[in-house]
């Protein structure tokens, strides 16, 4: 319903009558405005849980590969110190 509608359709209320009827109008959009805002709430929070879920499980998997290139770092570090330690050996015995 249109609010010209609407005040046209009060027009033929007498003011006492058209201010309840303003009010009773006024409680049910207001009614109607709160379950709609409670629905998207409870949509909004439903969205942000599984959001929450989904970056849980990529924060395991970046922590997995943190541990794998810490691991890869490790044993490619302890190369280069056997391999320079090794070139040196070398170096010295020539």
């Amino acid at each position: 319903m249109k609010l010209e509608d609407a005040i046209h359709a009060a027009d033929g209320l007498d003011s006492k009558n058209r201010l309840a009827t303003a009010k009773m109008i006024d409680t049910k959009v207001e009614s109607d405005m709160e379950k709609a805002m409670t629905m998207m709430r409870s949509d909004v929070d439903r969205i942000l849980a599984k959001l929450d879920t989904k970056f849980e499980h990529i924060d395991a998997k970046f922590e997995h590969m943190e541990d794998k290139f810490s691991t890869v770092y490790w044993v490619v570090g302890l190369m280069i110190g056997f391999s320079t330690a090794l070139i040196g050996i070398i170096i010295a015995l020539k």
